[in-house]
């Protein structure tokens, strides 16, 4: 299955190794909510595999609660597919992105949950720079620039 642009959940898959994540744009500045990720020593979205009986809706929402000890108000489905990345595939090798709005309050709490995760806001150009499987995600931000989307 290639990446593309997603609309509903259902075009997710609903079995094998999945990671979901969220993309968290701060309104004031347009900057993307990032967590440092230890095991591969990168910058990434809050997000993490798909537990068994979960799906990666649910999984994108614990997530963002576990690892920047925020909750989301909203999700919609964003961008899907393999990541493309040599590491551990038993993570999840198929990505669900989903586009998380949450209340300023909400955000302004985003904090490091996890020891040595701490939590920052990067441009878009800062999170592609550093960030887990660049090139998924700028296959997933050309696609969205080519269908008019942000």
């Amino acid at each position: 299955m290639s990446s593309h642009i997603v609309t509903s959940d259902s075009e997710f898959p609903s079995e094998g190794p999945r990671a979901a994540v969220c993309r968290i744009i701060r309104p004031s500045d347009s900057k993307l909510l990032c967590v440092w990720n230890k095991r591969y020593g990168r910058w990434g979205w809050p997000g993490g595999k798909v537990e068994a009986g979960e799906t990666p809706r649910q999984a994108a929402a614990r997530e963002c609660f576990e690892e920047a000890g925020v909750s989301p108000d909203h999700m919609t489905p964003l961008y899907g597919g393999l990541h493309g990345e040599s590491i551990e595939s038993t993570r999840g090798s198929h990505v669900c992105v989903f586009d998380a709005t949450f209340s300023l309050r909400e955000l302004e709490d985003a904090r490091e949950i996890e020891a040595g995760c701490p939590v920052t806001f990067f441009t878009s150009e800062e999170f592609l720079r550093w960030c887990i499987a660049p090139d998924f995600y700028h296959d997933m931000y050309r696609a969205l620039a080519e269908a008019g989307r942000r």
